[in-house]
């Protein structure tokens, strides 16, 4: 611990725990035991796309920024383990656009993990109420790096961790124990199911109207009942729930408001991710409730406690209207929660329904051409096993479109270049189209194709829908008219994402040319 000496210099004194100190144990360690190994987890089998310098460096500035400001705010010169758990917290949910699963020692984008981990600690010094930090350090610091970077640069972690595996239930056993232990010996686990039961119940209501969101990890929309199972069985939300929600010096004393604290983050929650179509919305929307919550920690515990109050007085001959008026306004209060659910998830409610695939008519398949090779990502393996069995196919029917397309362009024929398109590439594609119909000179890239690769694309972006890519390296040109000499090109590798309607048949969507939407294949 740290003291003063009698110049009244600080010095650290390290003083021996207690008996009851020892055996109940510091919840810290735990913590730091439970994130620690879901780091492992992540860098060996997880495939956490983050890597040891990133965890590494919010670390050691978390832990760096607590020693700092314990100095600065006069608390003298103290172990840093809060901060370093801070750090790592951070860590564990930052995610940087652009770091792959597997690189585990890429340094890029260390310095931005340093500084949200050293803005998250330094608000437990700024931001203060009475004699304690007023929000979770961690949340509020990824929530203003969230907010401030946007999707294209910073993400946080997927709500899906992948297909059930033995990792994946040792995630789980990790953090259920780990916080059932900590929030048990802190006396919050009425907290944790009181948001656990509000939340489950709003996701429920947000399902079964329709909401969908779009997620990186997903070659569709993720809907109703689904929607719902990611929702209440993600370990990032469990993460969210034991250790992150029940931070003992943002919320309530009280036990009654603590309770009902954890029933507004959970329904608080939900409602804030209703109108988001994305992923990293309705993720950044989880976190900011929290941050929301405990800087109105103080009204919600005098509200509480005002409200408890009030049934003295009517104590007596006349309890049970009391007691009948309450049940009504609570079933009022419900049925009014449920209808702001409903409304405020208007916007993401059936985004599936949109898809603009069903209305075209690609024309029929055809065979590879002599000599191009086939390859299949590890992501698309992965993520859709079905599609990469019949890659050859896909390459194949993804090759004769693009020579459909071009030569419909070349000869101006916008009806056929419609027919083999869909989204922005039809615009493109039609609008070139129509320039050669009317005389304007207009070029589009063709790709003499020597090698295919079947891959995975976010043309939307990384917290948007996936899809399937095709990666074509050869030589590149622009079209010529027929029996003209095309010239003899360069070098270039072109990534097209591709889509398929119910009946099968595939469409081209966008090109692709940045490298970090792009699994596995670099544009050129």
């Amino acid at each position: 611990m740290a003291g003063v000496d009698a110049d009244g210099a600080p010095v650290m004194r390290w003083v021996r725990p207690s008996g009851a100190q020892r055996r109940r144990g510091d919840p810290r360690r735990t913590v730091a035991a439970v994130t620690l190994g879901l780091h492992v987890l992540g860098q060996t089998s997880l495939d956490f796309a983050v890597s040891v310098p990133q965890i590494t460096a919010a670390i050691a500035a978390g832990a760096l920024t607590d020693l700092i400001g314990a100095r600065l705010s006069g608390r003298g010169w103290i172990g840093p383990a809060s901060g370093m758990l801070t750090g790592s917290g951070v860590a564990l949910v930052l995610r940087l656009v652009g770091t792959e699963a597997g690189d585990h020692w890429a340094t890029t984008g260390w310095p931005l993990f340093a500084v949200v981990a050293a803005g998250s600690v330094a608000s437990k010094y700024v931001i203060r109420h009475r004699d304690h930090h007023l929000l979770n350090p961690s949340n509020a610091g990824l929530v203003v790096a969230f907010l401030l970077l946007g999707s294209a640069r910073a993400e946080p972690l997927d709500l899906w961790w992948g297909p059930l595996s033995p990792g994946l239930v040792a995630a789980y056993l990790l953090i259920v124990v780990g916080g059932v232990s900590v929030n048990r010996r802190l006396g919050l686990l009425p907290l944790v199911a009181s948001f656990g039961a509000t939340f489950a119940a709003a996701a429920g209501v947000l399902a079964a109207w329709g909401h969908c969101f779009t997620a990186r990890w997903s070659f569709d929309p993720v809907c109703d009942a689904h929607l719902w199972w990611i929702l209440v069985t993600s370990p990032e939300v469990f993460v969210f729930a034991l250790f992150m929600l029940t931070d003992p010096r943002t919320i309530p004393s009280s036990p009654r408001a603590r309770v009902v604290f954890g029933g507004l983050v959970g329904f608080g929650a939900v409602l804030a991710l209703a109108p988001f179509d994305t992923e990293f919305g309705a993720k950044v929307a989880l976190l900011a409730t929290l941050t929301v919550a405990t800087a109105a920690r103080s009204l919600i515990e005098r509200a509480v406690v005002s409200g408890l109050a009030r049934p003295a007085a009517g104590e007596g001959r006349g309890a049970v209207r009391p007691r009948a008026a309450t049940v009504g306004a609570v079933l009022a209060l419900a049925l009014v929660a449920a209808a702001s659910l409903v409304v405020a998830g208007a916007p993401a409610r059936r985004i599936a329904d949109a898809d603009p695939l069903t209305a075209a008519a690609g024309p029929p398949l055809a065979g590879l051409p002599p000599g191009v090779e086939v390859a299949v990502s590890p992501t698309l393996a992965e993520m859709k096993p079905e599609v990469a069995a019949d890659a050859e196919r896909v390459a194949a029917a993804v090759l004769h479109l693009l020579d459909v397309e071009a030569r419909a362009v070349s000869a101006g024929d916008g009806d056929t270049a419609a027919g083999v398109t869909v989204g922005e590439r039809r615009q493109a594609a039609v609008a070139a189209a129509l320039a050669v119909a009317k005389g304007k000179a207009r070029t589009w890239e063709v790709v003499d194709p020597e090698a295919v690769t079947v891959t995975v694309v976010w043309p939307e972006g990384r917290q948007n829908l996936a899809r399937v890519g095709v990666a074509v390296e050869g030589r590149c040109h622009d079209a010529a008219p027929p029996g003209a000499d095309p010239g003899g090109g360069h070098d270039c590798t072109r990534v097209v994402a591709v889509a398929a309607d119910r009946s099968g048949r595939w469409f081209l969507v966008a090109g692709v040319d940045d490298p970090l939407l792009v699994a596995d294949v670099e544009p050129t």
